[in-house]
């Protein structure tokens, strides 16, 4: 893959409120809890997820499809059940997009769902993956491989999707919590959070795709705790705030910053104008930079170089880690609940939810993890929903 080819890279690997309200969607990006929302760092070239610790036996594999994006929710949705899955899903699980399936990794396994709601099991995942909160694992899918390593040991394994076991490929240059991921060309590029305290900053390592090394390179100008990452195919964009270990914004800056890979330089975007207290960025193909935080307001930095106000994002306020998933038609959010930013309007619109779970974005399809029957929060149930 040559440079300027961008894919959606996504980190499953997100510090999560431990709150009740948040419990139910928020927990897809795995890290610490800390009780909340702005206790954390979130991903945004797409997301992840994670729900409770209780679980079912049994989970549902379903689909949402719609061809146009309303602005205004439709009357009715249809969800279309693919399958019951023969597993149970934890909070500390990993679930991630990959072409053609999903790959959900458990303390004892390593499992590939398809999109057809088959399964094939594997071995267990050289990393631990605890059940319930809060792990340090991250997996970042690339293609049809998943990128796994512990936030805070250098070891980084490429799971096999032909054989579904890992292979190691390497040691991570800086180690720490991850604010997020971007994939530009074959150089999967990963920021760190800044510590709260002491002398922070945000490094970032480079693994290239083709060879399975990494490299690093010039750490981020601002030390950022919380925020995103997210890319424009030729610049990785890196957004957000520090914080203290109160959860205090240190400083005013809202500042992005963009590294020019092949100047090798970092370059100040203009001033984000919502709070960025718990908030996120994530680029929109066909429309520019987006933030939106966990208030639920959002505006986008157009070609023109002006933040433009986009508006409410479409859904009931959570305490959540606000994460993002770029879609062909624009971008899907989620916190706590759903909406979709149609790119070429630029306008959104709701997507109804059913249940209280997990929701993943790929393609033109988001998939939905949810109760199967009479159980409770946190089985795998599997929902895509796409715009053609």
């Amino acid at each position: 893959m040559e440079p300027g080819t961008r894919m959606s890279a996504l980190s499953l690997s997100v510090k999560r409120p431990c709150s009740l309200r948040a419990l139910a969607l928020v927990a897809l990006l795995l890290g610490a809890c800390s009780g909340d929302p702005t206790d954390g760092a979130s991903t945004t070239t797409t997301g992840s997820f994670s729900t409770s610790d209780r679980s079912t036996t049994t989970s549902e594999l379903a689909v949402f499809t719609s061809t146009t994006a309303p602005a205004e929710p439709p009357e009715s949705v249809e969800w279309t059940k693919i399958a019951d899955l023969p597993m149970s899903i934890f909070s500390g699980s990993l679930v991630a997009p990959v072409e053609d399936g999903i790959v959900v990794v458990q303390t004892e396994s390593t499992t590939v769902v398809g999109l057809d709601g088959s399964t094939a099991s594997g071995v267990r995942p050289p990393v631990t993956v605890t059940p319930g909160c809060c792990g340090s694992a991250v997996g970042i899918p690339v293609g049809d491989r998943l990128i796994l390593f512990d936030s805070y040991a250098p070891g980084t394994w490429v799971l096999d999707p032909e054989t579904i076991s890992w292979n190691r490929v390497g040691d991570r240059p800086s180690t720490g919590d991850v604010l997020g991921s971007a994939l530009i060309g074959d150089h999967l590029y990963v920021v760190t959070a800044a510590a709260r305290t002491g002398a922070a900053h945000s490094s970032v390592a480079v693994l290239d795709t083709a060879a399975w090394e990494w490299s690093e390179i010039e750490q981020v100008p601002a030390a950022i705790s919380v925020g995103g990452v997210t890319s424009d195919g030729d610049r990785l964009i890196v957004a957000g705030v520090r914080q203290d270990s109160n959860n205090n914004i240190v400083g005013d800056s809202r500042e992005p910053v963009a590294y020019e890979y092949r100047a090798e330089v970092w370059r100040e975007l203009p001033d984000v104008p919502i709070d960025g207290q718990a908030a996120t960025v994530a680029w929109v193909d066909g429309a520019g930079l987006l933030a939106w935080n966990y208030d639920l307001e959002s505006a986008l930095l157009a070609p023109s170089g002006n933040w433009e106000s986009t508006g409410t994002v479409p859904m009931d306020f959570s305490e959540c880690y606000p994460y993002s998933y770029q879609v062909e038609s624009g971008l899907v959010a989620v916190c706590g609940g759903l909406a979709h930013l149609e790119a070429a309007s630029r306008a959104w619109s709701p997507i109804p939810i059913r249940f209280e779970a997990r929701y993943v974005a790929a393609g033109n399809f988001v998939y939905e993890l949810a109760p199967s029957g009479d159980q409770t929060l946190f089985s795998v149930l599997h929902l895509s929903t796409g715009r053609d």
